[in-house]
């Protein structure tokens, strides 16, 4: 068990940190993750509850829980493609986080998500494994 002395494991926990970071940012520069090269958001689970959010500031909570109709904002939103998520699969309770997101920009958003969802993981690890 020598391989899991905390200096080596705190040496992979940064060697595998750097390696996503560095994919993170290549994927962005070729277009493939958050936002394609014309500039449209590149359509995943966050897309729709960011979706979800811009309807909700206008105070139309009930609609995106009727068929088609998500697809409808969605399309209105984002342009027709055949890939849309047909139904919100979240409670109405869910939709409070996502208020705040709707006023975002899409990457700024997706951003936001991101890094609060990590800080997130990272205080729960942390609270989990000794130091």
């Amino acid at each position: 068990m020598a391989l899991l002395v905390p200096a080596r494991i705190q040496a992979w926990s940064f060697l595998v940190a750097a390696i996503y970071t560095w994919f993170l940012i290549t994927v962005y520069r070729n277009g493939v993750w958050i936002l394609d090269h014309a500039g449209k958001p590149i359509y995943t689970d966050f897309t729709e509850g960011w979706i979800v959010g811009i309807h909700l500031l206008k105070g139309q909570l009930a609609t995106i829980y009727q068929a088609g109709e998500l697809i409808r904002v969605q399309t209105a939103i984002l342009g027709p493609d055949d890939s849309y998520y047909p139904n919100f699969p979240y409670p109405p309770t869910f939709c409070l986080l996502l208020v705040p997101l709707g006023l975002l920009p899409y990457a700024r958003a997706f951003l936001t998500w991101d890094v609060l969802t990590l800080l997130a993981f990272a205080i729960v690890i942390w609270k989990i494994v000794p130091r």
